[in-house]
């Protein structure tokens, strides 16, 4: 039993290690980083400054860098996982606003605005802490997008 465990810890101790890219390269020549670019977005740029490249933009969830980090597996999956959180987010952010939206709306929309007021103030607390919700998930998706980048490095370092 003992042998097992200590083989299953063994494996899963080799399988978290960050796995080198394929290409050999330097450092200076193979690490990203992540830059915000006015109106194009954040982009992904590889090489020293002065001298960097952009390889890539991120879409509008973050898809971008799943394809520039997928010689590491566990870039990947903070890749995989920063997607998932920006969608969520997204969405989440996007009902909120809606709810928010309904709710401007329909106070402009009856005769007697008092009367309006009262019935949807829960209704307006509801959509802002929706808001709040989803605001912390596009938080945790770029937290998640500098793990994956910071991983990525970290293999490229080592090789």
């Amino acid at each position: 039993m003992r042998a097992i465990l200590v083989s299953v810890l063994f494996a899963s101790a080799v399988a978290a290690q960050p796995v080198a890219p394929e290409q050999a390269c330097t450092y200076s020549d193979c690490a990203i980083r992540l830059e915000a670019a006015f109106f194009r977005g954040t982009e992904i740029v590889r090489g020293l400054p002065g001298q960097e490249e952009v390889v890539g933009r991120f879409g509008l969830f973050g898809g971008g860098l799943i394809d520039h980090v997928e010689d590491v597996p566990q870039a990947v999956d903070h890749a995989v996982s920063s997607r998932r959180y920006m969608v969520g987010g997204f969405a989440i952010v996007a009902a909120g606003g809606a709810v928010l939206g309904a709710l401007a709306a329909a106070d402009n929309l009856g005769s007697d605005g008092t009367a309006l007021v009262g019935s949807s103030t829960p209704f307006l607390l509801g959509a802002i802490a929706v808001t709040v919700v989803g605001s912390a998930f596009t938080l945790k998706a770029q937290r998640e997008q500098s793990r994956a980048v910071w991983t990525y490095n970290q293999a490229v370092a080592r090789n």
